[in-house]
């Protein structure tokens, strides 16, 4: 019996466990994933010159800011998931549109 061998009855891997990665790459759970975008395409397009993209990077920043405001004042106020789903974030970025000074 070889150490190396397969066991035939043990269960199948999953073929994508999730990560952290999975994360950030999806929509729903990254509502910045537009300006993160941004962000990684200005530094491939600068050949990775950070001073080239910090209006890029300030909007990646205003975005999670503004996100992460919004969280905790769903926690607060006792709504869960405390992270609004993506069509709740469109709604929630069209009031603030319309009347920006409730902000």
């Amino acid at each position: 019996m070889s150490l190396f061998r397969k066991d035939e009855n043990a269960p199948p891997k999953p073929s994508n466990p999730p990560t952290k990665l999975k994360r950030w790459t999806d929509t729903d759970n990254n509502p910045c994933k537009m300006e993160a975008d941004a962000s990684y395409q200005c530094l491939h397009k600068h050949n990775f010159d950070r001073k080239r993209c910090e209006g890029t990077f300030a909007n990646y920043r205003n975005c999670q800011k503004f996100w992460s405001k919004i969280q905790r004042e769903r926690r607060h106020q006792g709504i869960s998931p405390a992270l609004p789903s993506a069509e709740e974030r469109q709604e929630i970025l069209t009031r603030m549109k319309s009347n920006p000074e409730t902000s």
